[in-house]
């Protein structure tokens, strides 16, 4: 089961530095995207907090040093979904030596990254659905390969269908020592998403 940094160092959440310094305890780091008021693309997680300071993706890819990263994607609407998803793809593709798994709540935003990958022959990345709440079956007509859910809703008929579909599952955000047990031993999923704290890092 892989370990996976929630934002990176959450006290510095979704910034750079608390990114890579997450990287010297986890293989792989969960970070936020969105557009900011200039549509670039930054690290950011609520779109509140948008604004010219926030730090871009891009930046962060030109780093020389492999990364695997977890890119949430912020996507709202369907024009603008679309086009973010088209655009997180643009860019990862530039930066082809990181691995990247790709997802987001907005179900257009995810089937135009499906879209992309389908015709791509140059460079394959990961697609995934995130969830709160589930109705079994909703993922049987996707070709994603992952699932992020809030552990809360993680259950073994659902892990039961995802697991007959080659899907992994992953589970946010698993703080609770208990619930990361859980996630492990009873459930057994593929990974878990958790706060890790810079005062560590």
């Amino acid at each position: 089961m892989i370990h996976i940094a929630h934002r990176g160092c959450i006290d510095r959440e979704n910034t750079i530095q608390g990114i890579i310094d997450a990287f010297q305890q986890f293989p792989c780091v969960e970070i936020d995207v969105r557009y900011n008021t200039k549509r670039q693309l930054v690290l950011c997680h609520d779109r509140e907090k948008r604004n010219l300071e926030n730090e871009l993706l891009e930046d962060l890819l030109k780093h020389d040093k492999p990364m695997n990263l977890m890119i949430d994607i912020k996507a709202f609407g369907i024009e603008s979904a679309i086009q973010l998803g088209k655009d997180v793809v643009q860019m990862i593709l530039k930066y082809p030596n990181h691995t990247y798994e790709l997802c987001s709540f907005n179900e257009y935003c995810v089937l135009e990254m499906i879209r992309i990958r389908e015709q791509s022959e140059l460079f394959i990345f990961h697609v995934g659905v995130i969830s709160s709440g589930v109705s079994i079956g909703m993922f049987n007509d996707l070709s994603i390969d992952f699932v992020s859910f809030n552990y809360d809703i993680i259950h073994e008929e659902i892990l039961n269908r995802l697991k007959t579909q080659n899907i992994k599952v992953y589970a946010w955000v698993c703080n609770d020592e208990m619930v990361k047990k859980d996630m492990e031993y009873k459930y057994m999923i593929d990974g878990i998403i958790y706060d890790y704290d810079s005062g560590s890092c």
